[in-house]
């Protein structure tokens, strides 16, 4: 699976995996195809916020009623093909390979599975780098951070019928708690079509690495569906809102934006992952940011291709992802996630000027050995703004190294080291780019609990 490692201990410890940005989820298609205009599809989406809690909220109580109304009998489910499949990852092609944690019952054909994890983390920098919304961050920070998920799954005459919930909440000892618990995810998943909030279908790397905790993730409030083109390649269809700036509370929100029509082509192997997708709209624009009610329509497009490369001449288990982005007028798609906090931050959603720009990020999963394993990331962001009078532009480089250690079956430890280096340009005017040019290095240790 993209992004994961599987470790196998020896003596009296289990089988247990170390990962690079593990996601326990049951293996949901996602994709897209909606047909009609763009009011038929926005209404889509407002319906995908407003009911997709409840939604959720009615088919976990569904799913699990109806459990209990019906005794398990001897082995029902247990090893079926489809009710308790629950891989970690994206859109496994091999949905016998189950490898998800928690904890998990089969009660009368339903699977319910319940994973939760928390962690500490002490940070030292030598450089404050923005935050979306939180302003900069403080140079010593300790953070708290404790989530959970809630899955369900169930088959049906036509197909398996799938729910998931996450959420986690977060402590910073310089800002405080977060005011809400940030959204991870809100899904319904019924024959190829998934609504909620879920990931993007323009998401493909992630990776374990500190540094980027405390951006937002790529999901979205969306509508989509996928079609298996083979037992490997899969093709999907959707609309979305669009990704939120911040954790927290604007995960909550719907936009107010115009939604994007995305596409993605995944071939999906064992060992290798091909990814392609597009992302297009119809985006408010001005070349006059700092007068109000001049905004114009102008297209707003991304595309992004990225693999997940098996590297076995270090390891069985070692593998590289790597992706590239390029963005008009979209750039809550380029970077990683700590990059799109930054840039909500430097260029504020009210400067809403046209940008062009582009992004490449690669990581490398090593396992040293059967309990230590690295990973190590290198990334490039390079955004343009045509501000008529003036061309402010922002670059960025990063990279970054960690060493993790399982300790136990539920215990984990880690150290991680990140360098970055960031320059604004104004290039003409002032007041349209947020903050300064910046670079430093930062440290990070970790202790973390895994249901």
């Amino acid at each position: 699976m993209a992004g994961d490692c599987i470790l196998q201990f020896v003596g009296p410890c289990h089988p247990e995996r170390l990962s690079t940005g593990r996601r326990r989820s049951f293996a949901i298609l996602d994709a897209p195809g909606t047909a009609g205009n763009s009011r038929c599809l926005q209404t889509t989406l407002v319906t995908a916020h407003w009911a997709s809690l409840i939604g959720v909220a009615f088919g976990l109580v569904c799913n699990v009623a109806f459990a209990a109304g019906k005794p398990n009998k001897s082995g029902e489910a247990r090893n079926s093909p489809t009710v308790c499949i629950m891989n970690s990852g994206r859109a496994a092609a091999d949905d016998s390979d189950d490898e998800s944690g928690g904890v998990r019952w089969v009660i009368g054909g339903t699977c319910v599975n319940v994973s939760a994890d928390a962690q500490a983390t002490g940070q030292v920098a030598d450089v404050s780098q923005p935050r979306a919304v939180l302003g900069l961050s403080a140079r010593r920070t300790l953070t708290g951070n404790a989530g959970f998920r809630l899955e369900t799954a169930r088959d049906t005459q036509f197909g398996g019928f799938k729910t998931a919930f996450a959420a986690d909440w977060s402590y910073y000892s310089d800002t405080g708690f977060d005011n809400v618990p940030n959204l991870g995810e809100a899904s319904v998943s019924y024959l190829g079509l998934t609504v909620g909030f879920t990931d993007s279908l323009m998401n493909f790397w992630d990776g374990d690495f500190q540094f980027k905790a405390a951006g937002p993730s790529l999901s979205s409030f969306l509508a989509n569906k996928a079609f298996s083109l083979s037992n490997t390649a899969t093709l999907a269809f959707g609309v979305e809102a669009g990704p939120p700036d911040s954790r927290g509370a604007e995960a909550w929100k719907f936009p107010s934006t115009p939604p994007y029509f995305t596409s993605r082509l995944r071939y999906e192997t064992d060992d290798w992952t091909l990814h392609a997708s597009v992302a297009a709209r119809k985006a408010t624009v001005s070349e006059t940011p700092l007068q109000s009610g001049t905004g114009q329509q102008k297209p707003g497009w991304a595309a992004s291709l990225g693999a997940q490369i098996p590297l076995k001449l270090l390891d069985a288990e070692d593998a590289a992802s790597v992706q590239f982005t390029y963005a008009v007028n979209s750039r809550v798609f380029l970077g990683a996630a700590t990059d799109r906090a930054a840039l909500a931050s430097i260029i504020p959603k009210a400067v809403a000027v046209p940008t062009t720009g582009w992004s490449a990020i690669g990581s490398l999963h090593h396992n040293w050995n059967r309990t230590w394993a690295s990973n190590f990331f290198a990334g490039r962001v390079a955004v343009d703004a045509d501000a008529g009078t003036a061309s402010p532009t922002f670059r960025s480089r990063r990279v970054g190294a960690n060493l993790i250690c399982q300790l136990t079956e539920h215990w984990l430890i880690g150290a991680e080291v990140s360098h970055v280096k960031a320059r604004i340009a104004p290039n003409g005017t002032l007041g349209i780019l947020n903050g300064a040019s910046f670079a430093g290095r930062t440290g990070a240790v970790w202790l973390k609990w895994e249901l």
